[in-house]
């Protein structure tokens, strides 16, 4: 994601991904990390002068992995919540430690403190996300935003600095002759159409993010665009796009979610038409 300028200097504003659940967690109330993330941390991170987004932010058909992989090597700060130890989220952390870039660690209240993470600080915030609590949340998180950006070379930001050995590397891109860059340029341009024609015809193997009217998961079940998304009793929200692999549907707060097609084969998931009146 580019970098956005302020509105009153025209200076570009430093991102921040947020490495988080996406999607409900056992033992947490439907829409919970919706809320951490709307009520505490952007909050948290705007008011330190960042650009602040996490994974589905961006409603662009790509394949979400590349672009959080993306995200995590390329953004200036990352923040990761490690509220209920979330696999992903972890799996994504270890990433940035390896490439020792700046990481602020948080957790809330009922989350235990894991052993490889046990000698970082942590900003920590209240489960139930109550008003005052937020607030003085907001100004922990915000601060150690900022002090993670100050930190001096010295200062620990992950194992891999904490061991002394040598970061993982991003690879530049190797120069080409005019010659061999309009020869990738062209097999690079058959690759992709290559590939909307395997989508197109194989939708359940897709590679890449591309729009439907419906998903159908690997069991069966359908879940049509324009139609209500239920986990049980409790609506999710109207699924408003569909690609291969999962579904994005909106809440009636306006908020997005996205729903994979694992999730979506459990029994508890359904979908209703919306009724015209």
């Amino acid at each position: 994601m580019a970098n956005k300028q302020t509105e009153t200097t025209g200076a570009k504003l430093k991102t921040c991904f947020v490495i988080m659940p996406i999607s409900d967690m056992k033992g947490y109330d439907n829409g919970h990390f919706t809320r951490v993330y709307n009520e505490l941390i952007k909050p948290a991170v705007k008011s330190a002068n960042y650009d602040v987004y996490r994974a589905g932010d961006d409603k662009r058909c790509n394949f979400i992995m590349i672009d959080i992989l993306r995200n995590i090597l390329d953004a200036d700060m990352v923040i990761c919540d490690l509220s209920g130890h979330n696999p992903n989220a972890l799996y994504e952390l270890g990433i940035r430690h390896a490439f020792n870039k700046p990481v602020v660690l948080l957790k809330d209240d009922k989350t235990a403190r894991l052993f490889d993470t046990d000698g970082f600080r942590y900003a920590r915030y209240d489960h139930s996300l109550g008003a005052d609590l937020v607030k003085n949340s907001i100004i922990e998180i915000r601060n150690a935003v900022i002090e993670t950006a100050q930190a001096v070379p010295r200062d620990v930001n992950s194992i891999v600095q904490l061991l002394g050995i040598l970061p993982a590397q991003n690879i530049n891109q190797f120069e080409l002759s005019q010659e061999s860059t309009i020869l990738y340029h062209y097999l690079q341009d058959i690759a992709t159409q290559l590939t909307h024609v395997h989508d197109a015809v194989n939708p359940e193997t897709a590679k890449h993010w591309h729009e439907f009217d419906k998903l159908v998961t690997p069991q069966g079940k359908i879940f049509p665009v324009g139609c209500h998304l239920y986990k049980g009793s409790v609506l999710m929200g109207e699924i408003t796009t569909a690609f291969p692999n999962a579904v994005i549907y909106e809440t009636s707060d306006a908020e997005t979610g996205i729903a994979e097609f694992q999730e979506l084969d459990d029994e508890d998931y359904r979908v209703e038409l919306i009724s015209s009146q």
